[in-house]
């Protein structure tokens, strides 16, 4: 044979290689594959045939165990697992199938939905270079590439990629969809639409295009044909978690809540951890009054609340209804500040700040609105209530009137009314509303006590005693009546007659907890502690969990300077009232005050248990946790309690404290027994300090709390007497 020269060889290596090259992993004959991948390949095909997609990706899966480099099967799963929502594993298998030479034609669409679907949208834009590509392949690409646009807020660039991908394939559905998505971006609805209806025309199964098309009937307020389209996509596409997630949101808006459910188990079932399923479930439990059980779904899924408003919304008014204020008004900023000047997330501010009794940050909110939105009349009331609170008495009076033209039956603006002209200065105008109220309602125990209150200001008893004596003529039966009466009596510090008036309300209703409650505190006032006690327990017999009649207890105990017995009773109101935070808040402060440290941290860390995320419970923990020692552990507690409130000036206040006790370590005060320390504690010495680095970081906590509250008098001492410290002043 003859010897080949060098260059001969070297063509023939080079032609072998292209060869090897041809008939890579893509282009393996069947024989190439075990024959355990291939059936595991078919019965993922059969399944899927059936609507089986979690089967079949268990069989893809098993495929690729027998054969890892089945670039077919990684092509399949990585499709199949678009279906059900989940992009980032999509991405793995569809770019381990393009590694192992799967056709890019086939496998770049799914792969660009997968990253879109991650918003990882500059490496759709930098990833893939259309001139790379031809036909509908590029046709594709330019698709993706423009929503990618779209989500960047980048319109021209969208357009123009939109007209060169319409140019190359129109009738593409991904093209066509992509440029209902510009149109959509320019609220050029109708336009939308249209390139929708062109889509579906060649594609009538597109489960993107349905989703796309239900959306464009809800925003035109057609909720029932867009769940009509909705259900055509879930009907062709079972594991579509968008269609189902689309769906569930229309049948909210209907109160379709049955529909609903039906939705989130299936998404639930499909995905566990799925964030959209996760808000539904939590919206649905708010809707059924099971608030902590709501927020606490929203909380297993922090990126939810980091990238959908709406779920930070909807934690704010769980804690809103659950009475945990600060978070509510944590959450409730933290929305305003992902969606500024929003509407409704202003509104849920400003009820929690009059809530909160802060009512400069209810008006401070509401008053941008005034114009555009005063034919609000929730609105309205909202703000005159602020405006209230604040001492703009005159303005909150010219709404609260102008509610009452609108509405001149509506007990609760009369009320308000009334109220707004007593805090304005004018009592008769007030008392004439209250009257008002009372000729339509004389049973109305809120009007008939504040005129009552309103006459026992003007010292006018014997008005005040009239006003009660006209309710009990009104309803005879009615206990509150005459306890409004007795409510007067002990107020004109007529005792025994007092006595006689809640004794009549309960001939009236002998289970009448506000009557017995009132009876204990006229024998206080009689100095007869037995004789209190045993109406308290009375209280007590009747319900079981009352907080006053427990609180009353206590303080009689604490008065006899029976501490123990104090906290024995302050222990069965724990165990009466095993979800509320007051009764452990009040046996941890009494505890500390006691020098009970190691007691009182068992109680916290119980409260903390029960109340995990009330930043009451939060700082409780700390408190103790300094109180025996545990430095450490403290600091840790104060910094997630700045977490929980990073609005909170307070908050802040509190770590920077608790980083000052920590940065001078384990001090005299802070020994292993009960002697406590405080995040209110003695300012250290320059010379104990141990962590300069932790007093720095304490120093700009209390920067971060005087930035959110220049005029918090608290935060600016401890910040000057941490300067003087610093100093050795």
């Amino acid at each position: 044979m003859p010897r080949q020269s060098v260059k001969h060889r070297s063509v023939i290596a080079a032609i072998i290689v292209a060869g090897l090259m041809a008939v890579g992993p893509q282009s393996r004959v069947l024989a190439a594959i075990p024959s355990d991948a291939q059936n595991n390949m078919q019965k993922a095909a059969a399944l899927e045939k059936k609507g089986d997609v979690p089967g079949a990706i268990i069989e893809l899966k098993n495929a690729l165990r027998a054969d890892p480099d089945f670039s077919e099967a990684r092509f399949n799963l990585g499709v199949l697992y678009l279906r059900i929502g989940d992009p980032s594993a999509a991405q793995h298998e569809l770019e381990a199938a393009r590694a192992r030479g799967y056709d890019i034609a086939k496998i770049l669409p799914p792969l660009l939905q997968a990253y879109l679907g991650q918003s990882r949208y500059q490496d759709v834009i930098k990833n893939f270079n259309p001139a790379d590509f031809a036909g509908d392949t590029l046709a594709s690409l330019l698709a993706a590439q423009a929503r990618a646009q779209i989500a960047l807020s980048n319109l021209p660039a969208a357009h123009a990629l939109v007209d060169r991908a319409l140019a190359q394939s129109p009738t593409s559905s991904s093209v066509l969809l992509a440029a209902a998505s510009v149109a959509r971006a320019e609220q050029k609805f109708p336009d939308a639409e249209k390139y929708v209806d062109q889509g579906l025309a060649v594609d009538s199964d597109n489960g993107e295009l349905l989703v796309f098309k239900g959306e464009a009937r809800q925003l035109a307020n057609d909720l029932d044909g867009a769940v009509g389209f909705f259900n055509h996509a879930v009907e062709k596409h079972p594991q579509y978690s968008r269609a189902r997630v689309a769906r569930a949101m229309v049948n909210l808006r209907r109160g379709k809540t049955d529909l609903v459910q039906e939705d989130v188990s299936a998404l639930l079932a499909a995905d566990p951890q799925n964030p959209l399923a996760q808000y539904l479930n939590a919206f649905l439990l708010s809707q059924t009054g099971k608030y902590r059980d709501a927020a606490q779904t929203l909380l297993t899924v922090p990126q939810l609340l980091d990238n959908y408003p709406p779920g930070r919304y909807l934690l704010a008014a769980c804690y809103l209804a659950d009475n945990q204020l600060q978070s509510a008004m944590s959450n409730a900023e933290l929305y305003l500040k992902k969606v500024p000047n929003d509407f409704s997330g202003s509104k849920l501010v400003a009820a929690i700040a009059l809530r909160m009794n802060d009512s400069k940050r209810a008006v401070e909110v509401l008053e941008p609105f005034a114009q555009t939105h005063s034919d609000d009349h929730q609105f309205r009331m909202q703000l005159a209530s602020a405006y209230l609170g604040s001492g703009r008495s005159a303005e909150a009076t010219k709404l609260f009137a102008e509610g009452l033209k609108d509405d001149p039956q509506n007990p609760d603006t009369r009320m308000a009314l009334a109220v707004s002209e007593l805090r304005s200065g004018a009592p008769d105008a007030g008392v004439e509303q209250l009257q008002e109220l009372i000729k339509i309602r004389p049973d109305s125990l809120q009007a008939n006590t504040l005129l009552a209150l309103t006459e026992i200001q003007g010292h006018h008893i014997d008005k005040a005693l009239a006003v009660a004596d006209a309710m009990i003529k009104a309803a005879p039966k009615d206990p509150n009546a005459y306890n409004l009466r007795g409510t007067i009596n002990l107020a004109a510090n007529d005792l025994p007659a007092a006595r006689t008036s809640f004794k009549a309300a309960l001939d009236q209703d002998a289970k009448f907890v506000p009557a017995l409650l009132n009876l204990a505190r006229v024998e206080e006032n009689s100095k007869d502690t037995n004789a209190a006690k045993g109406w308290y327990e009375k209280a007590l017999a009747v319900d079981p969990g009352n907080l006053t009649a427990f609180g009353g207890l206590t303080n009689i105990a604490l008065h006899g300077n029976d501490a123990e017995g104090a906290a024995k009773i302050l222990e069965q109101a724990i165990v009466a009232n095993a979800k509320s935070p007051e009764p452990r808040l009040n046996l941890i402060d009494l505890l500390l005050r006691t020098r009970q440290a190691g007691r009182a941290l068992v109680v916290a860390r119980d409260l903390a248990d029960v109340q995990p995320d009330d930043p009451r419970s939060v700082d409780a923990l700390g408190r103790t946790q300094l109180a025996t020692g545990d430095i450490i552990n403290g600091l840790g507690t104060y910094r997630r309690l700045a977490a929980l409130l990073p609005t909170s000036a307070e908050a802040q206040r509190r770590l920077g404290r608790a980083l000052m006790v920590a940065a001078v370590g384990k001090t005299d005060s802070a020994a292993a027994g009960d002697k406590a320390v405080s995040v209110d504690a003695q300012q250290p010495s320059p010379a104990k300090i141990q962590n300069p680095a932790l007093m720095n970081e304490a120093k700009e906590t209390f920067n971060n709390a005087i930035g959110l509250a220049p005029d918090y008098v608290q935060a600016l001492v401890d910040r000057l007497a941490l300067e003087r410290t610093m100093n050795g002043d």
